[in-house]
């Protein structure tokens, strides 16, 4: 929605199309609107590099806003996890497993959360000092 809101006043053509092509491609953290911005930037080239230069500007503002806070906040709601958690098991999950990592890491944070809360702080281990 925001694509295609932003990209219809630079002109670029099929902007309803790389809109939808964005939201199918989000499915894949960070990666998938890199991926979504090269048509997007292919369909510019014909309106020189004015506009080739607000399309990566916009794709760049929208990735922002969409990385660092819609995704760790909606993350965070369905997930329980704060979202500096979901920030931080995306860079683990990253840089660790690159693509796949990044697709487990919150699903995996939220599994040791619940491990974590079940098993440890509810033992009579994590009350004693050693």
């Amino acid at each position: 929605m925001l694509v295609t809101l932003g990209l219809l006043p630079i002109g670029v053509p099929n902007a309803l199309g790389l809109g939808l092509l964005l939201a199918a491609l989000n499915i894949v953290p960070y990666i998938g609107l890199v991926i979504a911005a090269v048509p997007a930037v292919l369909l510019a080239l014909s309106g020189g590099w004015l506009k080739v230069l607000a399309v990566v500007t916009l794709y760049f503002i929208i990735n922002q806003i969409v990385g660092n806070v819609l995704s760790p906040y909606v993350l965070g709601r369905t997930s329980n996890l704060s979202p500096a958690a979901v920030l931080l098991a995306l860079l683990v999950g990253l840089s660790l497993g690159g693509i796949v990592g990044g697709l487990l890491a919150v699903p995996a944070a939220t599994l040791l959360k619940h491990w974590l809360e079940r098993y440890w702080i509810g033992s009579r281990a994590h009350g004693q000092e050693q």
